[in-house]
């Protein structure tokens, strides 16, 4: 439903603690901490700021963990970071694609 919202043109504002559901569905978010404001920017700036997910008391989803830890292990370092499922299965479907034809990352 909140995809189908925000394909409408529909601004979503949402309060939460789930990181997967911000990874999902926000293209910004604002970090607040024991009611002060740590940061605004797009979820990628905040994700990659290991110091303030740390200060604010979040962990990043899962697969953005595992997209750090593999970050320098790939070629495609482009499509890195990576947050969602969805995100990985575009990226191996990109690798796959490029490896049938003969071009390896």
């Amino acid at each position: 439903m909140l995809k189908e919202l925000q394909n409408e043109g529909r601004t979503i504002l949402m309060i939460t603690h789930d990181m997967t559901l911000v990874a999902e569905y926000a293209d910004h978010a604002a970090v607040l901490s024991g009611g002060e404001l740590l940061a605004t920017g797009t979820v990628n700036q905040l994700f990659t700021d290991h110091e303030l997910m740390h200060k604010a008391g979040l962990k990043p989803p899962p697969v953005a963990i595992l997209s750090h830890l593999l970050i320098d292990e790939s070629s495609l370092r482009n499509d890195f970071p990576i947050f969602t499922a969805e995100g990985w299965v575009r990226h191996w479907l990109k690798a796959s694609a490029a490896f049938r034809e003969g071009v390896h990352y």
